[in-house]
């Protein structure tokens, strides 16, 4: 039966005192106010129950529960209970407040309805428990069920404070989980609806979700499910095992995957909230993404059995079409830094705003470069590499083909192993290499350096460069009616009437740089046929295949079909356009088969045959030996030259060695001698 005492101050001893609630003892003056004593005691005796289990009651007194007020009671020994309906059932336990139950050993209950099952365990507040050992409770419907948790927090109106289901968790705040109920995961959540369910774990910040063991979530909408996985900042995700993510919209989803961005735009609270709630398909529905998905992507989608799969696939989907989440490393190992960056292709690297890295082992570093080939690189401002183990470097550079390298603005290397080097530099043939601005090297093999030079031909070589500019200074001004004046030989009647059905000024003005590369003027070398050679400014080897009105055919960007001619020109404006022919010298044009032109302006014609019976003046010649396929020309009408030391030929019935001034002089002698023999 329990015993009723009550607390009363010895005035002898100058101590506080439980004695029976029969005992008489000084009371206070007949003045005060039933008001007065009703507002003190309580409060008084609060204090002195305090005092008292700090001081410890005489042995004799604590062998049984003790109920100071109210009508609780108190069965546990030594026990305490104090207030409206309390219990203090465990030994030395305390119960105070309305409701309040201490069910454990040195338990004790504080507020409205608390419970402290544990030994050792607290529950302060309202609705608070505390049922395993050494748990504490605080707040409102705050719940510490696992041995050593601690529970705080709780709203008025708010469905729960913070639970803490597992041995050594916390959860701090409103609606925070710590552990799984039934489970034996070390957590730790603070923050409101903070959730940290892995083993290990901590959530720390609003809404933050800590699910994957040994996982680590901050800030405000984090979640953290893949093992040793780290998210921080706002509505970042770290889906992938050891993965990491920071900033805000962004996420590593891959295995060991790193991002760090902020999210474009922020993304409707509408796809964030279908995401939490697993709605896959409603997602691939809305009208607002659906269009982000293939049917190849909806096939894919399909094959997934784990939803974490599906989830981590259609954020790639939306952040690739739609662009405007942050960051998003989804290949394994990947690293996606920047505002919209994207790394999903297998240990590769975004690196920069809206850069994307899809090939396995690949970089695109800069803003909105793409690195999709595997083991690529694309560096610099809207450059792409997508041929494998390519390297696109500089702003709008692509290197698309197996082993290219593009590099410089413009510049676009789109076979197997081509090199593009300089600004508008293009490489087209297999293993070409374009060196110099706006060259080309269109021909397998081959090569153009220098301003605009182009090597067309197969195996060709193509150098030079010399910029006239007067012609870039007209086309700067779109003034195209003095061009065509001024460079009338380039712009000939039908060349005109093309010309002038373009719309564009842009059409315009590729035209020209492209017709006076056919013309060779304000260019480089131009070594169109097959193994040509054209070194120099405006020099020309081989011909393009024009049609009946003698406009050039065009294919892709306005680039010209080759002849089959084996030429080569060297020197200024040079050209070798038939086949088999060597142009030499400046303005030299060998226009004819087999033909050379040597020197300054010398040109080739055709050769003459000469028969076996010439005659000439009456005199018939014969047997000569010989046969004529071509012409060597040193010069041409008005531009003669002579051919000085040149050695001696061989002067036999089957020479065809040439013969020098002294050899004429020696026959000329003889001749004389045979005259003055004839006349004597």
């Amino acid at each position: 039966m329990n015993s009723i005492y009550k607390i009363v101050f010895n005035k002898a001893t100058q101590t506080f005192t439980a004695v029976s609630e029969l005992a008489k003892g000084a009371t206070k003056t007949q003045s005060q106010s039933a008001k007065q004593a009703g507002t003190f005691l309580p409060k008084f005796a609060k204090i002195t129950l305090a005092i008292s289990m700090v001081l410890g009651f005489g042995a004799s007194v604590m062998a049984a529960g003790v109920v100071v007020a109210g009508n609780g009671t108190a069965t546990g020994d030594s026990s305490v209970s104090l207030g409206y309906v309390t219990k203090a059932l465990g030994t030395y336990s305390v119960a105070m407040g309305e409701g309040t139950e201490a069910r454990g050993k040195d338990s004790t209950t504080m507020g409205y309805h608390t419970i402290a099952g544990g030994i050792n365990s607290t529950a302060m507040g309202d609705q608070t428990i505390a049922l395993e050992h050494n748990s504490i409770a605080m707040g409102y419907k705050s719940e510490a069920k696992g041995i050593g948790s601690f529970a705080v927090g709780g709203v008025l109106g708010e469905k729960t404070g913070g639970i803490a289901y597992t041995a050594g968790s916390m959860a701090l705040g409103t609606g925070t989980v710590a552990g799984v109920e039934g489970g034996s995961q070390e957590a730790v959540a603070m923050g409101y609806r903070a959730k940290a369910t892995g083993d290990k774990s901590m959530a720390l910040g609003f809404d933050s979700e800590a699910t994957g063991a040994g996982s680590l979530a901050t800030g405000k909408m984090t979640i953290a499910s893949g093992h040793f996985s780290t998210a921080m900042g706002r509505k970042t995700k770290a889906l992938g095992s050891a993965s990491t993510v920071l900033g805000s919209g962004s996420y590593a989803l891959g295995s060991g995957s790193f991002a760090i961005g902020k999210e474009v735009e922020e993304s409707s609270f509408e796809i964030e909230s279908l995401l939490r709630e697993g709605k896959y398909d409603d997602i691939v529905a809305h009208a607002e993404y659906k269009d982000a998905f293939t049917d190849e992507d909806k096939a894919t989608l399909a094959g997934f059995t784990e939803t974490e799969d599906k989830e981590k696939f259609i954020i790639l989907k939306v952040a690739e079409n739609k662009g405007n989440f942050g960051a998003v490393a989804y290949g394994e190992a990947s690293r996606a830094m920047g505002m919209a960056a994207i790394s999903s292709g297998k240990y590769s690297s975004a690196i920069g705003n809206r850069t994307k890295s899809s090939g396995e082992y690949s970089t695109a570093m800069g803003y909105r470069t793409t690195a999709s080939g595997n083991y690529s690189t694309a560096l610099g401002v809207r450059s792409k590499a997508s041929g494998h183990a390519s390297t696109a470097l500089g702003v709008d550079a692509e290197a698309s083909g197996i082993y290219s390298i593009a590099l410089g603005y413009n510049t676009t290397a789109s076979n197997l192993s081509g090199t593009a080097i300089g600004f508008g530099a293009k490489t087209k043939g297999i293993m070409g290499t374009s060196l110099g601005a706006a060259t080309l090297s269109d021909g397998n093999l081959s090569t153009a350096m220098g301003y605009r030079s182009r090597a067309v031909g197969i195996g060709s070589l193509a150098m030079g460069g010399f910029k006239e500019k007067r012609v870039d200074e007209l086309v700067k001004i779109k003034d195209f009616e003095t061009l065509k004046t001024e460079y009338s030989d380039v712009f000939t009647p039908d060349i005109v009437a093309e010309f002038d059905l373009l719309a564009t000024d842009s059409e315009k003005t590729n035209y020209v740089y492209n017709i006076m590369a056919v013309k060779g003027q304000n260019q480089g070398g131009q070594a169109y046929s097959d193994a040509s050679i054209a070194i120099g400014k405006g020099t020309v080897a081989g011909t393009v295949i024009i049609d009946d009105n003698g406009t050039p055919y065009k294919y892709d960007d306005n680039i010209y079909t080759a002849g089959k001619e084996e030429a080569v020109a060297m020197g200024y404006r040079a050209k070798a356009v038939a086949d088999k022919t060597l142009a030499l010298g400046f303005d030299a044009k060998a226009e004819h088969t087999n033909s050379v032109a040597l020197g300054s302006k010398a040109e080739t014609r055709d050769f003459t045959q000469v028969d076996g019976t010439k005659a000439i003046n009456g005199l018939k010649y014969k047997d000569f030996t010989g046969f004529a396929d071509g012409v060597v020309s040193v010069g041409k009408t008005a531009y003669e030259k002579q051919i000085i030391n040149v050695a001696p030929g061989k002067i036999s019935q089957e020479s065809t060695d040439a013969i020098n001034g002294s050899q004429l002089y020696a026959t000329t002698i003889v001749l004389g001698n045979v005259a003055t023999s004839v006349k004597d």
